[in-house]
Parts: C-alpha cells; sequence; structure tokens
C-alpha cells in the first residue's frame, strides 16, 4: 500500500495537470447551463476558449513526454497522454450534454406531470399573462422557477425551463397536450432545435 502511494505521489506535472484539467473540462460541460446562469456570459467565452486552448497545450505536452520518456518509464509515460484521449472523446465527441438533458427529464417527470395534470384541471391560479411561478420546493423543475403556459382551442402547451440564455436563446421541456410536433414559431418564439422525449414531451431549444 505504502508503495502504492508513493508511486503516485511520484507522477510528473503533466501527469497532474491533465487529471485536473480534464476534471475542470468535464466538470464544465456536465453542469454548462448552471455555469451560465451564475456567471455573466460574456465571461463565460472567454473562459471556453482559455480551458480549450489549455487542453490543446497539454495535449501536446503529452505527446512529448510519452516520446522521451517511452525509454525510461516505458507505458506509465502513455498515462498522461490516454489521460487526455479519454478526456477528449468525452469533450468532443461523447453527447454529454444530450446525457444531461436525459437525465434531467426522467427525473423530474413525474412532478412535472403533477403540473400537467393541475392544468388540465384548472387548479393553478396564479397564472399571470401565461406565466406561473413555481412553488418554493417545485422551482427547480425549471430554471428561473417559472413555467410558460400556452392554451389555444383545445391544445395545451407547457414550458418548463432547463436554461436561460440571453436574448432569446433558451432552451426547457414542452409538454404538448395533441401529442403533435410544436411548430417552429410556438410560445412567441424561434424554435431552432427539437428532440422529442416521449409522447407529449419535448425538449425544444430557441434561439
Amino acid at each position: 500500500m505504502e508503495t502504492f502511494k508513493n508511486g503516485f505521489r511520484a507522477r510528473p506535472l503533466v501527469f497532474w495537470l491533465s487529471l485536473v484539467l480534464g476534471f475542470i473540462l468535464i466538470f464544465e460541460k456536465v453542469f454548462w447551463a448552471s455555469i451560465f446562469n451564475i456567471i455573466s456570459p460574456f465571461y463565460l467565452l472567454p473562459l471556453e476558449i482559455i480551458l480549450n486552448v489549455a487542453f490543446f497545450v497539454v495535449l501536446s505536452w503529452t505527446l512529448i513526454y510519452a516520446f522521451l520518456k517511452f525509454k525510461t518509464e516505458r507505458h506509465k509515460a502513455y498515462i498522461p497522454l490516454a489521460i487526455n484521449i479519454v478526456v477528449g472523446f468525452l469533450i468532443y465527441l461523447f453527447p454529454i450534454q444530450s446525457l444531461v438533458v436525459d437525465i434531467d427529464f426522467y427525473l423530474k417527470l413525474k412532478d412535472r406531470e403533477k403540473f400537467v395534470s393541475m392544468v388540465k384541471l384548472n387548479e393553478l391560479k396564479n397564472i399571470k399573462n401565461g406565466v406561473v411561478e413555481l412553488p418554493k420546493e417545485k422551482k427547480r423543475l425549471s430554471k428561473g422557477g417559472n413555467i410558460i403556459i400556452e392554451q389555444k382551442n383545445d391544445t395545451i402547451k407547457i414550458f418548463f425551463y432547463t436554461f436561460e440564455g440571453i436574448l432569446d436563446s433558451y432552451s426547457g421541456f414542452i409538454y404538448c397536450s395533441d401529442n403533435v410536433e410544436p411548430s417552429r414559431n410556438t410560445l412567441g418564439g424561434d424554435i431552432i432545435q427539437i428532440k422529442k422525449m416521449k409522447d407529449h414531451w419535448f425538449w425544444v431549444v430557441f434561439g
């Protein structure tokens, strides 16, 4: 056990940089929407650029390190490079944000469906211009704590935010009582991306 600890502590700087930067990049991809709501978007873009440049700098370093140290360290020389290859796959090729959307949808589906039922039964009384402020304990169901309701003829559309951007850029889950894919100008916005989650439910991006 002691030998293992000593070996781990003896790892080169490039190993620790790869590990720490990889963690930061994956964390940023998974919690991008939450970070956006905390940090001004004017700071987030430079942060994205800095992190990506840092990744390619460290990746280049690991390539050089593997080439120079292979004779003395053998397979250990490739560990930092392997870490960066895995991180690169996860942040550039693996659909992390799509996975996050799926997890958010299914984890909170039952609670969101309860509000859908309440709208159908006219049990929500605090509707103002089609906007409903959720109770404090349920604000996690929609970013910002509000949902949007649109009722036309016999159809009902209910929108739960997952991301609130700047200007007209935002996304979320929309319930459509008629099970028809929402049109581009639904809720008075401009839908640029649609993904069907299940019957009556769609994930939409407005831009």
